[in-house]
């Protein structure tokens, strides 16, 4: 997607968003709402429980080609993505579940791996109760996993009976205007309308918090441009200020202290999750499932567009929900574009 496209600006009339991306991948499961009835992949896909493995063992052949190191970082990520593939067609496959879960683990992403052991001793179960195969191995790895999750603090906010679960959202949101041009389903919210008053904390303390942030950043340009170094047009500069926004955060896992500071971007953080969740379930999800993944990692970082910077076409591999929230867009700016995955 892009995101926008040329626009005037004699003063500080820039386009401000936020993005935000939930690092997740996820497979449709069995739900149901008021408006949508979703049939089980074993329902839809009755083949699966015969030909599971052999398509599993096939992707799983690609990620282990496609992660060479001589493929780079592309072909590493798109191993990944095989390998996630892979553990969709055989969940309790130790060979497959081990280095997802304790690759999430790692990194922090909690909520990604509970979702993993879930579905591992899911499958264990059905297969159980309808004398499929399933790895033995995997089911016993998966119960250990659940065990360590269940004892990690950082986990709280990840069970349901715990007071942080509810915390980690906004709660209830209105159903999202949906659109569906391609494979890709797009959703949109108005949260102007949807949240009573959060207008005023978007373009006073958000949108300053931002500028002001901005504004720091571009400091430090100044101070290097002046000590040799190349100077940037529009569009690097906001790519640039992308990277300033991310140093504290890879650092600390924190966020920078102005938007760290603010109730207002921890609320609207709060409602991203939410919005993934209604998001997942409007494709596929049960409840549950959509609820744990929304709670996964999350990154959010501020868009700055002044002059005629433009966002170019990009896809963002490693991430389930994207999205783009607006601060402030004035009169002439760019439309926000999607294309054919």
């Amino acid at each position: 997607h892009t995101r926008p496209g040329p626009m005037r600006a004699t003063r500080i009339d820039v386009v401000v968003n936020l993005w935000f991306l939930l690092l997740l991948t996820a497979s449709p499961s069995a739900s149901s709402s008021s408006s949508t009835s979703v049939l089980s992949k074993e329902e839809a896909f009755p083949l699966v429980k015969e030909q599971g493995e052999s398509i599993a063992d096939v992707y799983y052949h690609i990620a282990k080609q496609m992660s060479k190191e001589e493929n780079g970082a592309q072909g590493q990520t798109l191993g990944w993505l095989y390998l996630l593939a892979a553990l969709e067609f055989s969940p309790s496959n130790s060979t497959l579940l081990e280095p997802v879960i304790e690759s999430y683990v790692r990194s922090g992403d909690v909520a990604l791996a509970l979702a993993h052991t879930k579905a591992a001793l899911s499958a264990v179960v059905h297969a159980e109760k309808t004398g499929g195969k399933f790895d033995k191995k995997g089911g016993t790895l998966a119960q250990g996993y659940l065990t360590s999750i269940q004892r990690n603090p950082k986990a709280k906010h990840l069970f349901k009976d715990s007071p942080k679960f509810k915390a980690a959202t906004e709660g209830h949101i209105p159903a999202p205007k949906l659109t569906l041009p391609f494979s890709t389903v797009i959703a949109r919210w108005d949260l102007y309308d949807a949240y009573t008053g959060i207008d005023k904390d978007v373009s006073g303390d958000l949108y300053g918090s931002i500028i002001r942030a901005y504004n720091i950043f571009k400091s430090g340009v100044s101070a290097a441009a002046a000590n040799g170094a190349k100077s940037s047009d529009d569009t690097q500069l906001n790519h640039d200020f992308y990277d300033w926004q991310m140093q504290p955060l890879k650092a600390t896992g924190k966020y920078w202290k102005g938007f760290e500071d603010l109730p207002i971007f921890h609320r609207l953080l709060r409602i991203f999750r939410s919005a993934a969740a209604r998001f997942l379930v409007s494709c596929g999800l049960s409840q549950s499932d959509a609820e744990l993944k929304a709670r996964s990692r999350t990154v959010v970082w501020a868009s700055v567009h002044t002059g005629a910077s433009t966002h170019g076409p990009h896809n963002t591999e490693d991430s389930m929900v994207g999205g783009v929230f607006y601060v402030k867009v004035p009169p002439q700016s760019g439309s926000l574009v999607f294309s054919d995955p």
